[in-house]
């Protein structure tokens, strides 16, 4: 159920098919295909319940309703009991203005429904070793400033790839070699250092003139003296030339490996 908004949301963010749905997921913040149609169904009910009985299909509603095999109407109070609305079940259907606070049912079951689908969010999360660095960023379900932000898309891709874990970095490349993490090194540092994203951005040598700029610049927007390599990536990720900088960084890299092999 969630095929068709992953693609959107790949091609949005720029990463390829093998980024974690749980990263890009949790980046856009989108509401999860099935409790958009959850919602849907109590939009339905909605209707159902303030048509006019004479009509055929409210008629055909107040049947079902009462029905017991796994009808419409059944699935509708199995996401309204999940959603710990068990009295709307109790509901005559057949009452002309129904004691229900609409616009109140609505907001609860949206809450319950996300709250049920962010804790498997968390879960897979947390299951997941390639976004060992995404879980010290992503806490909460929310939009990413850079997914909000108007930046280029090459900028917001480079910031994606960063964080999703699927920059062609050693540490990722290397998983597809069947290579064991300690032998995933960096090319420019002849195997002294595992090529990850804290040692790409922090620390190789080979970028040492754009770090230098980058890190000028962003000084003069924010002070970043006293916090952490991982405090001063997730301020990196707000701000659009951090995507550049990791663009300019990653070519280097690949005409260095291309010019000496």
């Amino acid at each position: 159920p969630n095929t068709v908004q992953n693609r959107a949301i790949r091609s949005f963010l720029g990463v390829h098919r093998y980024a974690s749905n749980v990263a890009i997921q949790g980046d856009v913040g989108w509401k999860w295909p099935v409790v958009r149609r959850k919602l849907e169904m109590m939009k339905l009910l909605k209707r159902l319940l303030l048509m006019s009985g004479d009509r055929l299909t409210k008629k055909i509603f107040i049947w079902d309703w009462h029905h017991k095999s796994r009808t419409w109407s059944w699935y509708v109070r199995s996401v309204l009991k999940s959603t710990g609305q068990d009295a709307v079940c109790d509901i005559d259907p057949s009452a002309e203005e129904p004691d229900i606070d609409f616009n109140t049912l609505f907001d609860q079951v949206d809450q319950e429904l996300m709250n049920v689908e962010i804790e498997k969010w968390h879960a897979e999360m947390g299951r997941q070793s390639k976004l060992h660095i995404y879980r010290e960023l992503k806490t909460d379900f929310i939009p990413e400033p850079y997914v909000v932000s108007n930046m280029s898309k090459s900028s917001r891709s480079f910031i994606a790839q960063l964080r999703t874990g699927t920059l062609p970095l050693m540490v990722e490349v290397g998983r597809f070699q069947q290579k064991k993490r300690e032998e995933r090194t960096c090319p420019y540092c002849k195997g002294e250092t595992i090529e990850d994203e804290m040692h790409f951005i922090f620390s190789c040598p080979l970028y040492a003139n754009f770090r230098d700029d980058f890190m000028d610049r962003i000084n003069n927007r924010i002070n970043i003296a006293n916090k952490s390599n991982m405090e001063k990536m997730g301020i990196f990720m707000e701000h659009s030339i951090f995507g550049s900088f990791i663009r300019d960084c990653y070519y280097k890299r690949s005409d260095y490996i291309f010019n000496t092999t």
